[in-house]
């Protein structure tokens, strides 16, 4: 969607300050999670804060209201308000009120400040902006590598705990922010610090525990390759993954059980393959207590005390005490049940269709953060937590002003 009412002045100088802060904290985004490694939230939420003041300051709030609404009627933005709604609703009927309208702001908030930058942004965007990004990127990266090599000598106060863990959430936020990152750079033929980034975050995820950020590494390199070649087959390859990971989630770790041969279970016991699979099973049973609607959003961690984990077998009764099903779909089903299901698969589908409209040097990137994204949301973390919103977040900003860049 092209921004239809850019600003027809020069921003006045408190506004442009304003701009440049916004633009300045943004790309801090990589190298403040490495040092507290769920602050992208916070970062894309002052970037908003900034980018609302400046609007405010030149008068621009009713232009900026007029942008949103249209936003907001595209059919994306219909099918995520419905999804939003759906999510909402469910409260009514959560297992756990309070904490579903706490994660839900969670997950609304840097998705709220996402679309407020990316209809904003774009046409104040400077090009140093990628070059600070770029270069976050690599302190980033130099910062966890450091940390996971040298340990605490590197930065006793910050780096005290050795758990490296913590850095997987730093490496994921690299991975997603890179992809825009290098048509930014390659766009103002930057190619020495587009090399200089993508060496260092790939050294970053090589050298990281996260197992996720290495299967979306490679998804999404093969991804761009691919969309490349055959743009059209790989969009429809994709959009069939997508359906069928959602149409399957519910019987996954069933099918992963029966299947599997155990040689590959012992080839895969570095990424937990068992565990995964028990995780999965149990979840999937907790999604059969409550098919249509769901146990309410945000409330897989209280499963185990809920009169859904009686319905679960009790060897499985354990795996389904780890907070989350470490599955994307699994997490949406067992939350929103097959409603929710359907409305998620459908905001994914339209992501997708809005993306064969993007202009070739941005279609294949895109595509290859948006497997990226999901192939790690299938293994990963939970679905609802505001740093990874707010990381995915940042980067559809940096790959709107990429887009906008072609309207200008």
């Amino acid at each position: 969607m092209k921004i239809l009412n850019p600003p027809a002045v020069a921003a006045p100088p408190v506004a442009e300050r304003l701009w440049l802060a916004a633009m300045a904290i943004l790309a801090a985004m990589p190298t403040a999670m490495a040092l507290a490694n769920r602050s992208s939230l916070l970062v894309l939420c002052a970037t908003a804060a900034c980018a609302l003041a400046a609007t405010w300051s030149e008068g621009g709030l009713r232009r900026l209201g007029d942008d949103l609404r249209r936003a907001l009627a595209s059919p994306v933005g219909l099918a995520a308000l419905a999804f939003v709604g759906w999510s909402a609703a469910s409260s009514a009927w959560s297992i756990a009120p309070a904490l579903t309208l706490r994660s839900l702001g969670e997950f609304v908030l840097p998705l709220a400040a996402a679309l407020v930058l990316a209809l904003t942004i774009p046409a104040r965007f400077r090009p140093w902006a990628a070059v600070a990004l770029g270069m976050s990127c690599v302190v980033a990266a130099a910062i966890v590598v450091g940390a996971l090599t040298f340990g605490p000598g590197v930065h006793p106060d910050l780096l005290r705990r050795m758990d490296g863990f913590i850095y997987n959430r730093p490496v994921l936020t690299l991975l997603v922010l890179l992809p825009p990152l290098l048509v930014a750079l390659f766009d103002q033929r930057r190619r020495w610090l587009a090399a200089a980034a993508a060496g260092a975050v790939a050294l970053a995820i090589a050298r990281s525990e996260s197992g996720a950020a290495v299967l979306g590494f490679g998804v999404a390199a093969i991804v761009f390759v691919l969309a490349r070649i055959a743009p059209r087959l790989v969009l429809w390859a994709g959009c069939a993954a997508v359906v069928v990971g959602f149409a399957t989630a519910p019987v996954a770790g069933d099918l992963v059980a029966r299947l599997a041969p155990a040689s590959l279970h012992e080839g895969m016991a570095s990424a937990h393959s068992r565990e995964r699979t028990a995780i999965w099973r149990a979840f999937g049973q907790a999604v059969r207590a409550r098919p249509a609607i769901g146990s309410g959003f945000g409330t897989t961690v209280r499963l185990p005390q809920s009169p859904v984990a009686a319905q679960v077998e009790p060897a499985l009764r354990e795996p389904l005490g780890m907070g989350h099903p470490h599955n994307l779909a699994l997490q949406v089903w067992t939350d929103l049940g097959a409603v929710g299901a359907a409305l998620g698969l459908a905001a994914i589908l339209l992501i997708l269709r809005a993306l064969a409209g993007t202009p070739p040097r941005i279609f294949a990137p895109a595509l290859a953060l948006l497997a990226a994204a999901l192939s790690i949301s299938l293994v990963g973390h939970g679905a609802w937590q505001g740093w990874w919103a707010a990381a995915l977040g940042a980067a559809a900003v940096y790959f709107r002003c990429a887009w906008e860049r072609d309207n200008a």
